[in-house]
């Protein structure tokens, strides 16, 4: 089964297609700058709205064409502290065809975790991954096998 996923940032969407194995095939990034405009006043503003849209609506064209049978949208800190993100994750579903899963901290800073980890051997000496976003900032102390510490600002 081929799997598309979504990674709706504040400032960056970034799409992934994996292959049956689990591996990589396909990597594409927007600049969406979703938070541009109104992250200061918990808002997503029109035109970052707009752009949102327009770009989860070329990440569906592409999951199609690339035969993705199951796509999966997770939203992080612009979409879950903006007053109207709500309304964006009823827009992307209706007008782009993704349903989009708006995620606390905890657990972003597990899938930063697990991208890591699969991206390189961390080993068993514990390390420290920072994930500085743009509404965000994650901070993971973990080795191969297990997160140890974590925290979330904004």
């Amino acid at each position: 089964m081929t799997t598309g996923i979504i990674d709706i940032g504040t400032n960056t969407f970034n799409l992934l297609i994996e292959d049956e194995n689990g591996r990589i095939f396909y990597n594409d990034k927007i600049p969406v700058k979703l938070g541009k405009g109104g992250i200061d006043k918990n808002i997503i503003a029109p035109d970052a709205f707009e752009r949102g849209l327009v770009a989860l609506t070329r990440f569906r064209e592409i999951c199609v064409e690339k035969e993705a049978n199951q796509i999966f949208a997770f939203a992080t800190s612009a979409v879950r502290s903006a007053n109207n993100g709500q309304e964006f994750v009823r827009q992307a579903e209706e007008k782009a065809g993704i349903k989009i899963n708006v995620i606390d901290g905890d657990r972003e800073a597990l899938f930063i975790f697990e991208g890591v980890r699969k991206a390189i051997n961390i080993g068993n000496t514990p390390a420290m991954i920072v994930d500085i976003g743009g509404g965000s900032t994650e901070i993971v102390i973990a080795n191969q096998t297990e997160v140890l510490w974590e925290k979330v600002t904004r």
